[in-house]
């Protein structure tokens, strides 16, 4: 019994007259729940989600104990900056900054300039250690940017710990979160530890953020360990 005062629209990328050649290739390209979704127009199906439980915060009362900033470097895809919020409870709860495509490293430090005071820029980020010429350079901007431990499935077991939730702000993080799920076997549809790795952009960011200082301080306390 719908209700009568409530239409649906369905729309898919047909209907958009402004996409370049190379997105609708790559559209093409995926599979299972992202193909359905994305090519087909059509819901899909919440199978296998990765994060099937986060919860989103409108304000955050919990006292935050401290902040840690995560980047995944883009252009043709986007690039994602989000604070994650460590909790006295150990939990943490993560905040979308920036998403945003055709970013060149020279644009998004002035967003960063922008987004992050001068008398904050001490705060820790950790971006992705596959891009050092650009980590050199946010460092030589004034901010205080390391590699990121890429350790994924180790970072998606300690995010499935801890990770509480992310802000109402956080509208695309919000968007992967709800998609990301295990790879299945095309044979058997069998769920794989493998995560997909279409649109986790966000996601990324957060893992980057919340795993590399615990990977970084059980490195140093095993360090400490051999010397004794």
């Amino acid at each position: 019994n719908p209700d009568p005062s409530i239409a649906i629209n369905k729309s898919s990328w047909k209907d958009n007259p402004f996409l370049d050649k190379t997105y609708i290739e790559e559209l093409h390209k995926l599979q299972g729940n992202y193909r359905k979704i994305f090519l087909d127009g059509e819901f899909g199906l919440k199978e296998g989600l990765i994060f099937p439980n986060f919860k989103i915060y409108d304000k955050v009362f919990d006292t935050i104990k401290s902040k840690i900033i995560g980047i995944d470097f883009g252009f043709i895809n986007p690039s994602a900056v989000v604070c994650v919020m460590s909790l006295e409870s150990g939990k943490f709860i993560a905040d979308e900054m920036l998403y945003e495509s055709g970013l060149t490293n020279t644009s998004l430090i002035n967003k960063l300039k922008e987004l992050i005071p001068e008398n904050e820029r001490d705060i820790e980020i950790f971006a992705d250690s596959a891009e050092p010429d650009r980590i050199a350079q946010l460092c030589n901007a004034g901010f205080n940017a390391c590699k990121a431990k890429k350790n994924i499935n180790d970072g998606l077991d300690y995010m499935q710990e801890n990770f509480l939730g992310v802000t109402a702000r956080s509208v695309s993080l919000i968007k992967e979160l709800r998609m990301y799920s295990w790879s299945s076997d095309h044979r058997t549809n069998e769920l794989l530890q493998k995560p997909q790795s279409k649109y986790s952009h966000a996601i990324d960011a957060v893992r980057y953020a919340s795993y590399s200082p615990v990977r970084r301080y059980a490195k140093l306390t095993e360090l400490d360990f051999n010397l004794r």
